[in-house]
């Protein structure tokens, strides 16, 4: 890296519309990069033929300037997803299914008092993504069963470092094994006090 040559190269934006952040380059799809513009729309650039495409969107969609993260069930499959903040800080989700299409769908917050405050992801296994709620727990979307569910892990805390810490031994030297057990909430229980969606 440090030898080659970098050149820089004007991909132009949008047609009166200016590039507010990159969503995804090529992770989901081979030569196309995904942007959100400033009017908190989705657009793609085909590397290609170096045209710029706005996806359908509804109305009341905007999405947030964070960049977003991609879910495929494998690297060969053509069947994925880009996972997106709203600008409300909801979750939502711009899928491609061969026999469908693109549909959007709207996950909601993994709260009734919590927003998503990052950027989505990382994601893993084809099904699921972490998430950073406004409280400052780490929050999982996962697909089970064809249903999206949200499960709470809470946040590493010094209380819980001291009171559930179990000794173990590692090679020669001791470590600290944490259960994170107690601090799971599996946010689809019927006390929960997640957003159902």
């Amino acid at each position: 890296v440090a030898l080659r040559k970098f050149v820089w190269k004007d991909c132009r934006n949008p047609q009166n519309i200016k590039v507010s952040s990159i969503v995804d380059q090529e992770g989901l799809r081979s030569n196309i990069v995904f942007a959100v513009g400033n009017n908190g729309r989705l657009y793609q650039f085909n590397k290609v033929t170096e045209l710029w495409h706005e996806h359908d969107q509804s109305p009341h969609l905007s999405l947030s300037r964070l960049p977003g993260t991609v879910l495929r069930p494998s690297s060969s499959s053509l069947s994925g997803s880009l996972f997106m903040r709203s600008e409300d800080g909801g979750l939502v989700e711009y899928r491609w299914n061969p026999l469908d299409g693109w549909n959007w769908m709207e996950h909601g917050t993994p709260h009734k008092d919590v927003i998503v405050a990052a950027a989505p992801g990382p994601s893993f296994q084809g099904n699921q993504l972490f998430i950073i709620g406004s409280d400052g727990h780490v929050y999982l979307r996962y697909l089970v069963d064809s249903a999206w569910r949200w499960q709470n892990y809470g946040f590493p805390s010094m209380e819980n470092l001291e009171s559930e810490s179990d000794d173990v031994l590692v090679g020669n030297s001791e470590a600290t094994v944490v259960s994170n057990q107690n601090m799971m909430h599996d946010c689809n229980d019927e006390d929960s006090k997640c957003n159902p969606k």
